[in-house]
């Protein structure tokens, strides 16, 4: 009886920890997400906005609570030349690991773990996985590599 109540008191522990470690992390993910500085769009008004503006999709596959998504939200992301580069050749979409739709985008492009960020033209169809680089100048070079590519074709 003794061990069983030990082992009870040390599941709830284990629980406790992982939700409250999610929790943390969640409310981390979503204060990093209010710092970006364009609109996040689902998928469907993604396709929408770049069919009617004629831009790229840029499909960022990632979850609130993951450490590393929000890393690449906070040093990437929130930067200027990056929001900058996004705002007048992409339009933003973001895919929740955790949601349909996340799941759905996963199984589509064959995704495994996170964060991915995919540029998807005005079908939806994937151009270019970009490399999960931290750096935001090489990043917003890297999206005007994408753009320039694209027009020359």
């Amino acid at each position: 009886m003794k061990t069983l109540v030990l082992l009870i008191a040390l599941l709830a522990l284990i629980a406790l920890g992982f939700f409250g470690y999610r929790f943390v992390q969640t409310n981390m993910g979503e204060e990093a997400l209010e710092a970006l500085h364009f609109p996040m769009h689902t998928m469907q008004e993604g396709l929408d906005a770049a069919s009617k503006n004629g831009k790229l999709i840029l499909a960022d596959y990632s979850a609130i609570w993951c450490p590393t998504c929000r890393r690449l939200d906070q040093e990437v992301f929130a930067d200027k030349r990056v929001a900058d580069a996004i705002n007048e050749n992409f339009v933003y979409v973001r895919l929740e690991y955790d949601s349909d739709a996340g799941v759905e985008f996963a199984e589509k492009h064959n995704i495994q773990g996170f964060p991915r960020i995919i540029v998807l033209d005005t079908d939806g169809a994937k151009i270019v996985e970009m490399p999960l680089i931290f750096s935001p100048e090489e990043y917003a070079k890297n999206l005007m590599n994408v753009v320039s590519t694209r027009k020359r074709q």
